[in-house]
């Protein structure tokens, strides 16, 4: 076994064109690393935007058929005033008061519901 030397004879410092391999290949490493997190960052950046762009389609889809829905439900119910108004619908007022109170709740609520649901706030 050879005798532990003199730290101060010991060449600590090193030569620099030693330390070069080493450091290329920490830099070449950083990069690879640097690379790789802008890969997955771009990765994701795009599935939020096909997610995104899905959202849109589906809010559209289902905003025209709630309008579509409530466009018909009113049109029902103006049928129904204007045959009662006609005569050919015979209805106590009581009745008539019902069917405009609770249709027009229903078309309210239905249409502040699915609103509410499609376009929620960024929060």
């Amino acid at each position: 076994m050879a005798e532990p030397r003199n730290p101060e004879e010991l060449n600590l410092q090193g030569d620099s064109t030693a330390n070069e391999p080493i450091e290329e290949e920490i830099s070449y490493i950083d990069n690879l690393r640097r690379n790789a997190e802008a890969d997955q960052i771009r990765a994701a950046a795009k599935e939020r935007l096909k997610g995104q762009r899905q959202d849109r389609r589906e809010r559209k889809k289902y905003a025209d058929s709630v309008f579509t829905l409530v466009a018909i439900w009113l049109m029902f119910v103006l049928l129904i005033f204007m045959w009662y108004g006609m005569g050919k619908l015979q209805y106590s007022d009581n009745v008539i008061i019902a069917l405009l109170t609770t249709s027009t709740a229903n078309v309210i609520f239905i249409f502040n519901f699915v609103m509410k649901y499609l376009f929620k706030s960024q929060d």
